[in-house]
């Protein structure tokens, strides 16, 4: 690098030495060369001469057009906000392959140093996160650690570090580079490239990621940014059965598509109406069964009616029933009620499901969350008689893969589990009587 370049000064006044004229131009020698041309592996300055692009002769680039009016000197500004990103990119990029080759037996092949990043190309198959991880944490202890640094042509010294190849201005201290992040690493033919952002790319990548971490946050309620990983894992694992937990004979079934129609409708969690769904089996506050099926909202929904007289506990069942029954999804000529339920009247569900059960045509599977103890959670499945299959077999193949307690019938089944398993479990008899009823088409 031109002894004369002052990374930290972007305002010049420099001598013309002598005039040529070429090409019906005239083109000025200048004193010395303050801004950096940019090599094959590093970007150059962006820089304006008397307040224009610069334009230089072609055979001599110490030559730069300028106007006849002054041939006396010229005015250069740099723009020093990009070279103050490729300054913190380029020692950015020097560090991590010193690291590189003091820390690993890999071989670099080649980097490259762009305005707001830079990349090292590497011979390697395969590359370890650790290897990542450690390369990320002493190059950015070098920053901490705010090393002065020496530029000489062709190389940085960072005292009592390294010696590093390095070409352009270079910035006075390490900490100056304020952050490295390696950020992804890319497979380029037989080679990996290891991405890297430093200084204000690596800020606004880090802050993008972070409100994009609060907004993921605070639309799952999590209560910390560290429990947003395992919130998801247990929305996927609600919403979705992963392939390695599937029984074989599932894994032919559309599971995108009748998920779609099924559980995405069914799920409590995405219905207006939940909290009211939920309140018409809620547990009563007095013992007095024949008031009991049917809850205050029950009536409200009704209140478009001229008179509303008591009902007998019959006519309350039946209007439970139906009230049930429009919450169910038809696929294929059978209607799926499939509803996850929280602290509700468990002996009145049994009374409206088993009303539904006579029916034809009704797949029925409920969850029952106990909001005192979330290990005694429930699982009711059950099918309408016109339908030829037996829950309890499926019943059977499922507790090999999940530990609940229960019995069951070829029209009913009944189990307790844990809170954390219930969705699995409804997921899985859910495919497993579709699967059934496919192979009866």
């Amino acid at each position: 690098m031109n002894a004369k370049i002052n990374p930290y000064k972007s305002k010049y006044k420099i001598k013309i030495l002598k005039t040529i004229e070429e090409n019906n131009n005239t083109y000025g020698k200048l004193e010395y060369i303050p801004f950096f041309t940019g090599t094959e592996r590093v970007a150059g300055d962006l820089f304006k001469i008397n307040n224009e692009s610069p334009e230089f002769l072609e055979r001599d680039l110490n030559y730069v057009k300028i106007d006849d009016s002054n041939l006396q000197h010229v005015d250069v500004e740099i723009d020093f906000k990009n070279r103050l990103s490729i300054m913190q990119q380029n020692l950015a990029n020097a560090l991590v392959r010193h690291f590189i080759k003091e820390s690993t037996d890999i071989t670099i092949k080649d980097y490259k140093v762009l305005k707001n990043s830079s990349y090292i190309d590497i011979y390697s198959k395969d590359l370890k996160f650790t290897t990542l991880d450690n390369l990320e944490s002493m190059s950015n202890y070098a920053l901490l650690s705010n090393i002065q640094v020496e530029n000489n042509n062709g190389n940085i010294v960072i005292d009592k570090l390294a010696k590093i190849s390095y070409f352009g201005p270079s910035l006075n201290r390490t900490g100056e580079v304020g952050m490295i992040l390696i950020h992804s690493v890319d497979r380029i033919e037989n080679l990996l490239r290891i991405n890297i952002i430093a200084g204000e790319s690596a800020y606004k990548f880090s802050r993008k990621s972070l409100n994009l971490l609060n907004n993921i946050k605070m639309y799952l309620g999590s209560e910390k940014i560290e429990d947003v990983f395992s919130d998801i894992k247990k929305i996927k694992s609600g919403i979705e059965i992963k392939k390695d937990e599937k029984d074989e004979e599932l894994e032919d079934i559309d599971l995108e598509h009748f998920e779609e129609e099924i559980l995405d409708k069914s799920k409590d969690v995405k219905e207006n109406k939940s909290d009211e769904e939920d309140k018409v089996l809620k547990e009563p506050k007095d013992s007095n069964e024949n008031e009991n099926i049917v809850d205050k909202k029950m009536k409200e929904e009704k209140e478009d009616k001229v008179e509303e007289k008591p009902s007998t506990y019959q006519q309350e069942l039946l209007e439970a029933v139906d009230y049930f029954k429009q919450y169910a999804t038809e696929v294929s000529g059978i209607n799926y009620i499939y509803k996850a339920l929280k602290d509700i009247n468990l002996k009145e569900l049994k009374e409206v499901s088993s009303h539904i059960l006579k029916n034809d045509n009704y797949i029925q599977i409920y969850g029952v969350k106990n909001s005192k103890n979330p290990h005694k959670s429930k699982v009711l499945v059950l099918r309408s008689q016109n339908l030829d299959f037996n829950l309890k077999d499926i019943f059977e193949k499922i507790k090999e893969k999940y530990h609940f307690t229960g019995t069951g019938n070829i029209y009913t089944v009944e189990l307790e589990c844990e809170e954390k398993d219930t969705t699995k479990i409804m997921e899985n008899f859910l495919l497993q009587i579709k699967k059934i009823l496919d192979k009866d088409k």
